[in-house]
């Protein structure tokens, strides 16, 4: 499979208070219900305890589709559901990174007003619809209501479904099961760090599922025992957070896929040369509704040069922490961090070992990084997503991704003995266009630095300089 590169209840009284921004535009492009989060116009933060704090985001909702979107309230499972995200970019050691946080709750709508935000005309139902053409606004204050909140593990991404009642574990404090950050995350001095929030809607009736996130630049005023938000810049409608990263950097390469019978995942990444002169291979997956979720992230063609530090080195791992009772029967989803395999390749348990696993869920993005010695090879490089959930395809491949110039083992005819001169005979022989030698063996391919360019002399260049315990060329 290939990748398709881009360029509940709130208050009725604070619901009304919300102001309706007027940047409308014409609607009713997408047949059938169509819910985004149109404006994100407001914010709220509360009150720190034991290391963490936690900020809200209002939001107003609207359908630029042509039917009625319900709008039952709970118990009913007729009704759109949000959740919410922070982000941070950082630069470090000289290379930019995209990293999420802190993360929500899930808060849920029980009343629809008929605003214009998005829209010139509204088709006004009453309160149990949102209306073609109309908008819903919400306060950061009532989407942030502790008590009716539910954990996100009950949600399924791709068909917007939940259960009809919940019941985690009571609130203890002002930040739980809101979005939820650590102080050590917002650091008082950070020099170039910037932050966005992220809005997330989910409706069963929603006919298209590829445009129901939004975001917007925040500021922070951090100290060490507290941080404080504010809103600035206007809203990205119709965008993932992460997408903010390729705007800051243009080098970050962006793809994003479907999964056949499930949702959409997003692959960045960058390579930065750093001032020490090695390279920062730097990848962000971001897991936007896919049900299945994700258990391993592997580069490949693999990088068996791994154990020599001039290929591979310094690996990173980053994830974002679940709270207030958010996993299988109401204890968090684990914060183990990814399993480093090999070079290249990290993974968390799989489904069938453990179902609270820190598989890479609906609505966050996780990070893997390294540094090595060489820049990136140009062409043949692919990294492949293992699914967490069984089902069909088990993986999905991203072409085009940057990793090192890496090449085949120098074993060519695989006897077991290397390096020897019978390896040189066999790549000689095969790069003429003879068999592979001797007649027995089975050879490696003569792309030896797997550039996808066969034959040609820079696979000789290679083997040579790596026969002689030199790098991959």
């Amino acid at each position: 499979m290939h990748t398709r590169a881009i360029q509940p209840a709130s208050s009725m009284m604070a619901l009304s208070a919300c102001a309706i921004h007027a940047y409308a535009q014409a609607c009713s492009t997408s047949v059938g219900p169509d819910i985004i989060v149109g404006d994100m116009s407001g914010i709220v933060n509360f009150t720190p305890t034991a290391g963490v704090d936690a900020l809200g985001l209002a939001h107003t909702l609207c359908n630029i589709g042509t039917v009625n979107i319900q709008c039952n309230p709970s118990p009913a499972v007729t009704h759109p559901i949000l959740t919410q995200n922070l982000y941070r970019y950082s630069i470090v050691d000289g290379a930019g990174r995209f990293e999420q946080i802190g993360m929500g709750w899930v808060s849920h709508e029980f009343a629809m007003l008929s605003g214009t935000t998005c829209c010139t005309t509204c088709t006004p139902g009453s309160v149990a619809v949102l209306g073609p053409g109309c908008s819903s606004s919400t306060t950061a204050s009532s989407s942030s209501t502790q008590s009716s909140a539910t954990p996100r593990f009950e949600v399924n991404p791709v068909t917007a479904s939940f259960p009809s009642t919940s019941s985690p574990p009571p609130v203890t404090s002002a930040v739980d099961r809101r979005l939820l950050y650590a102080l050590i995350d917002v650091p008082p001095s950070s020099s170039g760090t910037r932050y966005f929030g992220e809005k997330i809607v989910l409706s069963p009736d929603d006919g298209t599922r590829s445009n129901n996130l939004s975001n917007r630049e925040l500021t922070a005023t951090a100290q060490a025992s507290e941080s404080t938000f504010a809103l600035t810049s206007t809203v990205h409608r119709d965008q993932p957070a992460v997408l903010r990263w390729a705007e800051i950097e243009p080098s970050v390469h962006v793809s994003h896929m479907d999964i056949p019978g499930d949702g959409r995942v997003w692959l960045l990444s960058n390579a930065t040369h750093l001032p020490t002169g090695l390279w920062r291979y730097e990848y962000l997956v971001f897991n936007q509704n896919s049900h299945r979720a994700i258990q391993s992230f592997q580069l490949e063609p693999v990088l068996w040069q791994g154990n020599n530090p001039l290929y591979f080195s310094n690996p990173g791992f980053h994830d974002v922490s679940y709270h207030s009772g958010d996993g299988p029967g109401y204890v968090d989803v684990s914060r183990t961090d990814w399993t480093l395999t090999g070079p290249g390749f990290w993974t968390t348990d799989s489904f069938a070992t453990n179902q609270g696993a820190n598989a890479l869920r609906w609505g966050t993005a996780y990070n893997f990084r390294f540094d090595s010695a060489f820049p990136p090879s140009g062409t043949g490089r692919y990294a492949t997503l293992g699914l967490w959930r069984p089902g069909t395809p088990a993986t999905v491949t991203f072409e085009g991704v940057p990793t090192p110039a890496t090449c085949n083992d120098i074993d060519v005819n695989n006897d077991g003995l290397f390096p020897d001169t019978l390896d040189i005979v066999a790549f000689l022989s095969m790069f003429a266009g003879g068999p592979c030698q001797p007649d027995d063996a089975v050879c490696d391919t003569i792309d030896f630095n797997n550039d996808t360019l066969f034959p040609d002399t820079l696979d000789l260049d290679a083997l040579l300089s790596v026969f002689s315990g030199g790098p991959c060329l």
